[in-house]
């Protein structure tokens, strides 16, 4: 989410770089659905998730003790060749803009509340707050549900049939389960190692945790993902 702050409005858009095909907004169910290539998929409403950035911020101003100011949410479609509709009488397809319509929109902002709320030392320390607070959720999840990490089942999953059986051989993983063949089956399982573990890995630890058969095999997977590092040698770390 990317917060402009205009005076004395504060807009909050939606970026939507993944929206694309038809975008039907279906205000009875509260969802929306996107139709592309012939394949319909659900996904909860946007809507409601800048309905909460609007609320929270304004819980936050108040709890900081600012003025009210006007918030005015928008989601904001980057993809040009989507197709927008909605449930007739939707209550709120104002909310939502291509990004194309973006600065015309500001500009209505703008002059639709001209009045000044915050002065400019109020904005510069709203300014501090919100950089201040505006820090990575990175809650450690084995910690939260008690696990340990010698305690996590290691490898990588086919993705086929799901099962923890595939095996490095020939530059690729081959499923002994299914036979199934793949030369990036590892990204989903580095993922889960972000997650569950923390975002920087050594040649070792991907080692250990894709039971790879080799250092060399490692160096190759790292190599591939063109990662950032610090650190030579043994003591060379990627960030993830």
């Amino acid at each position: 989410m990317d917060v402009f702050l205009l005076t004395p409005t504060l807009l909050i858009p939606i970026d939507s770089k993944n929206y694309r095909g038809e975008l039907y907004f279906d205000e009875l169910f509260d969802q929306l659905i996107q139709t592309f290539d012939d394949v319909k998929k659900a996904f909860p409403s946007p809507l409601a998730q800048i309905n909460r950035h609007q609320f929270q911020l304004g819980q936050l101003l108040q709890v900081n003790k600012y003025p009210q100011i006007p918030i005015a949410p928008l989601l904001v479609i980057t993809n040009p060749a989507a197709i927008i509709t909605a449930s007739q009488n939707h209550r709120q397809v104002n909310k939502i803009i291509k990004s194309a319509n973006l600065p015309s929109k500001i500009n209505m902002l703008e002059n639709l509340h001209k009045d000044k709320v915050l002065d400019n030392k109020q904005l510069h320390r709203l300014s501090k707050l919100l950089l201040k607070l505006h820090t990575p959720y990175d809650k450690c999840i084995l910690e939260e549900f008690g696990v340990h990490e010698r305690e996590l089942l290691k490898g990588v999953h086919c993705p086929n049939c799901e099962t923890l059986q595939m095996r490095w051989a020939q530059r690729k993983w081959e499923c002994i389960s299914c036979g199934f063949s793949s030369r990036s089956a590892h990204h989903s399982a580095i993922n889960d190692y972000k997650l569950l573990i923390g975002n920087t890995i050594t040649n070792q630890k991907l080692r250990n945790f894709l039971q790879l058969p080799s250092k060399s095999a490692a160096t190759r997977i790292l190599k591939s993902l063109n990662l950032t590092f610090s650190g030579e040698k043994k003591g060379r770390e990627y960030i993830l």
